[in-house]
């Protein structure tokens, strides 16, 4: 399980989620527990960290799966929801994670920006396994030196 926001376009993402053996590092000012529905909220100050992954938001909920109680299925962040990964940083209202799509939505003036490159939507998905982007209503400002630094990095 995991939750990653990187620069989509402008750099390869960290490894996928369940390649990763970090745990998952969230302080809250309270947690909630409801074992018959599966669901568990930190609240007020929340801060998740995994890895180089730190998100910052007023609630995470945590779903676990029906069938097996230790899967989680789905984490809904409340926003305003701030996420920074080494010098990436991206921003919005609401971010969901669907663990068995391994996809990653972001609504709510949705933005991502690294160095001078900054992406923005109404909402950002990302697809972990394709690595597939899907930006509604996209805004982009690009510096394309650095674009070319990153592709040539790449080769």
């Amino acid at each position: 399980m995991g939750v990653f926001i990187a620069l989509f376009l402008l750099a390869a993402p960290p490894a996928p989620p369940e390649q990763s053996a970090a745990p998952l590092d969230i302080v809250s000012d309270r947690l909630t527990v409801d074992q018959q529905t599966g669901r568990a909220v930190f609240s007020g100050n929340v801060r998740l960290r995994r890895e180089e992954l730190e998100v910052r938001c007023s609630e995470i909920v945590v779903q676990y799966g029906q069938k097996e109680k230790s899967a989680i299925e789905q984490i809904t962040f409340a926003g305003p929801v701030e996420l920074q990964m080494g010098e990436r940083r991206g921003a919005c209202r609401q971010a969901e994670y669907f663990r068995r799509a391994r996809r990653l939505v972001c609504t709510g003036e949705a933005w991502l920006q690294e160095g001078a490159n900054r992406i923005a939507g109404e909402a950002i998905e990302y697809f972990l396994d394709s690595r597939r982007v899907l930006v509604k209503k996209p805004r982009a400002v690009l510096e394309l030196d650095q674009l070319e630094e990153k592709g040539r990095e790449r080769k």
